[in-house]
């Protein structure tokens, strides 16, 4: 339920979670400030498509895939409730490089709660890749999840596509930009200054609760 001075909405943002909720209550309201009608406002937070590896869908496996950028501890215990709270049967990919893009500290890996893996229920295979796999297997490792270890992206994803249970991708910057290019290449897809190009329609968004102004 959404709240404004023209009332009360019910909203379903395109993207899921708390925390895409607060960002969607956030864009209305300064959309609303901006003058832009409430209507048009929360029809643009309830209907756009994820792209770039921000919840992007991709058509890999029987039940497919989400490709979903992870890149601190804060990102990653949101995604991976996410993941936690997902009640079907799921397979996890952890992409992780430590490049100047990425950070080159890791130790962030530790202070997100990847125990929620462990906690999730239906929770199929899980899988690590990246120039620093080894980091990311060390760290299930401390909550007892076991992993299969893939540093070849075209292998990981031919492993993919015998998967039987929906795909939770969560890949550092420059491992999501490698494995990105990848997918589409294989699957589909645009690439990132291909996605938006005349998406935006300026005059429902420019759309004023006073024409007069």
């Amino acid at each position: 339920m959404l709240k404004t001075p023209d009332g009360e909405d019910i909203l379903t943002p395109a993207l899921p979670g708390l925390y895409n909720a607060y960002n969607a209550a956030g864009a209305i309201a300064a959309a609303m400030s901006a003058g832009v009608a409430k209507d048009a406002a929360l029809s643009a937070a309830e209907d756009f498509d994820c792209g770039f590896g921000r919840m992007e869908s991709f058509p890999l496996g029987g039940r497919g895939a989400k490709l979903i950028l992870i890149k601190n501890a804060v990102a990653a215990d949101r995604t991976l409730e996410q993941v936690r709270v997902f009640a079907e049967p799921k397979s996890v990919v952890l992409a992780i490089n430590d490049r100047a893009a990425d950070g080159c500290d890791l130790s962030w890996l530790d202070d997100a709660d990847f125990g929620k893996l462990r906690r999730a229920g239906e929770l199929r295979s899980v899988y690590v890749c990246g120039e620093r796999a080894d980091a990311a297997a060390k760290r299930l490792g401390k909550e007892n999840i076991c992993c299969k270890s893939v540093k070849n992206y075209d292998k990981l994803i031919k492993l993919l596509r015998g998967e039987d249970a929906f795909i939770f991708i969560l890949p550092t910057y420059t491992a999501m930009l490698e494995l990105r290019k990848k997918l589409v290449r294989e699957l589909g897809g645009k690439n990132f200054w291909e996605q938006y190009s005349g998406m935006i329609n300026y005059d429902t968004l420019l759309q004023r609760k006073d024409t007069d102004v």
